[in-house]
């Protein structure tokens, strides 16, 4: 499954590979994780992430069942706010939309471990922080497999709602 850096070569790569030059090539840096899973396989993890299709091709050439990663924040302009029923996210979901009105409308993507990622614009403001009281099971930035993910798939939850333009920031989740 090699022959992901070349154009005429990306019909023989692997989907991931596919996927993540995809993305690159729209100006999402992105970086190769563990094949059903999401911990980085490169040295600095997110802080290598590139929207350099070359530098994207050697990686899924040499690891073509990776894993996709994208870092949030100011690299990627992304919010990821990451619902984790484990910890009760899904509950404070519930109270944060009674407190504050329904999520936009935005990109939504299932996790493996049952949860999922809800896409937003970073905040222009700097860095962004999710206030006192908004509960338990969120995170607020970091890093984010994408709907690619074979974690995700395996599981059944690549339900990704990309069809939709991430909208700003979440209510409450601000620049400081």
């Amino acid at each position: 499954m090699g022959g992901v850096e070349g154009e005429g070569s990306i019909r023989n790569a692997s989907p991931l590979a596919r996927a993540a030059l995809a993305y690159a090539r729209r100006g999402l840096p992105v970086f190769p994780c563990e094949p059903l899973g999401k911990r980085p396989l490169t040295r600095d993890g997110f802080r290598d992430a590139s929207a350099d299709a070359l530098v994207v091709g050697r990686w899924w050439s040499r690891w073509p069942r990776a894993n996709i990663g994208v870092p949030t924040g100011e690299r990627s302009a992304l919010l990821v706010l990451d619902v984790d029923p484990r910890d009760g996210g899904l509950g404070s979901l519930g109270d944060l939309e009674g407190t504050f009105g329904p999520l936009p409308a935005t990109t939504r993507a299932g996790t493996g471990g049952g949860g999922e990622h809800v896409f937003f614009r970073y905040p222009r403001a700097g860095h962004a922080t999710a206030p006192p009281g908004w509960g338990r099971g969120w995170t607020c930035g970091g890093r984010a497999a994408t709907s690619w993910s074979r974690r995700a798939a395996r599981e059944g939850r690549t339900g990704g709602r990309s069809g939709r333009r991430s909208q700003r920031s979440p209510p409450g989740c601000s620049g400081a």
